[in-house]
């Protein structure tokens, strides 16, 4: 994981550390099954798919 700093004009990519420890997915993931259901996201209906949403092999 990263994080987009913009410093002096310049963008530079940092590693995103959370409470000394680089941040991964899964550690995410379980962050927000430790802090319960009430702090979920809500779930976005972007409605029907309309055009190439999928990658075609």
């Amino acid at each position: 994981m990263a994080d987009l700093v913009i410093e002096g004009g310049e963008a530079r990519l940092k590693e995103f550390v959370h409470g000394g420890h680089p941040l991964s997915l899964r550690g995410m993931v379980n962050e927000m099954a430790r802090l319960g259901p009430d702090l979920e996201p809500p779930i976005v209906d972007w409605g029907p798919d309309v055009g190439e949403e999928f990658v075609k092999d």
